[in-house]
């Protein structure tokens, strides 16, 4: 068993001093593109020294790899910080030696931080399974682009059946994106029992049984709310303190929870002046396994070209 397969089998085995200081050894045996790349992903994925796992990348594309491992892991560690240039410079080459789904996933938020909406949507796309969160950022660069039927045509084929569905409220607000409040608000409904209430997707509710000129139902929302919030809040009051759960913790809850009621209360005001509440979006970044000779993941160890 050489060193790398040592170290690979400590990981595993959650023994990651040892893994750490077997990946090091193996940089300090030889400087290749395999025990450089697994330095560095040890680095990020359990150190999250993300700076030095760079380093050790940039020395690993320096060589060359055959691999798409060290770039799809520089575009996972720049997509990661904000840094969507360089992440997207990193991911194409990535893409160039084999693309993964992972590998489209990061591509198409760094598109979509950079502006380019259309290569977002393609890319998410391509990175998506049924019912799923990348499919839904798809779905997303789609009413960006204008194409709202298009949009809609996608929606109506999300399940809760499917393995990765992506929630109901979430649905919902993108039939709200798309205008067809009759289907947002049957997805608001279905969510109401199972998601924690909290005012941004409540009053999207509310704004889709504005616009079907629900009123009383609109306000009957907004009521409920308030009294579930109130309940919750009624409870944390009582609630003892300890080590766990200090004064300073429970008083924050508290605040946060009359921050709530006050915004349910505003809502209807705001609606009759003509607020539209916004769809809070933010695409995540994908993490992957890009160690070479992984056991978990079949990864064979690095042969070069």
């Amino acid at each position: 068993m050489n060193i790398n397969q040592q170290a690979i089998e400590a990981y595993e085995s959650y023994e990651y001093e040892k893994a750490l200081s077997l990946f090091q050894e193996a940089v300090r045996e030889f400087r290749d593109v395999q025990s450089l790349n697994n330095l560095a992903c040890f680095l990020w994925a359990e150190e999250e020294d993300d700076e030095q796992a760079l380093v050790l990348l940039e020395e690993t594309i320096e060589l060359r790899p055959a691999s798409h491992f060290p770039y799809s892991l520089i575009g996972e560690i720049y997509t990661k910080q904000g840094q969507w240039s360089k992440a997207k410079e990193a991911l194409l080459k990535a893409l160039a030696i084999e693309p993964t789904k992972a590998i489209y996933q990061n591509l198409a938020v760094a598109s979509f931080q950079l502006g380019n909406i259309e290569d977002a949507a393609g890319c998410f796309l391509l990175a998506s399974e049924e019912s799923d969160t990348s499919l839904y950022s798809h779905v997303k660069c789609l009413i960006e682009l204008g194409e709202k039927a298009e949009a809609i045509k996608v929606l109506d084929t999300f399940s809760e059946e499917d393995e990765e569905f992506v929630g109901e409220v979430e649905v919902a607000d993108l039939y709200l994106e798309a205008g067809h409040y009759e289907l947002a608000v049957k997805w608001f409904e279905k969510g109401w029992d199972s998601y924690h209430r909290e005012p941004n997707w409540i009053k999207r509710y509310v704004y889709a049984l504005f616009k079907l000129e629900r009123l009383q139902d609109a306000l009957e929302i907004i009521k409920q709310a308030i009294a579930l919030n109130a309940v919750d809040l009624d409870e944390i009051t009582d609630q003892e303190v300890d080590e766990n759960w200090t004064i300073a913790d429970k008083q924050e809850v508290i605040e946060e929870h009359l921050q709530q009621q006050k915004a349910y209360r505003e809502t209807w005001n705001l609606l009759l002046s003509g607020h539209v509440p916004e769809m809070e979006f933010e695409p995540y970044y994908q993490s992957a396994c890009y160690f070479f000779g992984c056991t978990r993941h079949h990864h064979e160890e690095y042969k070069g070209d």
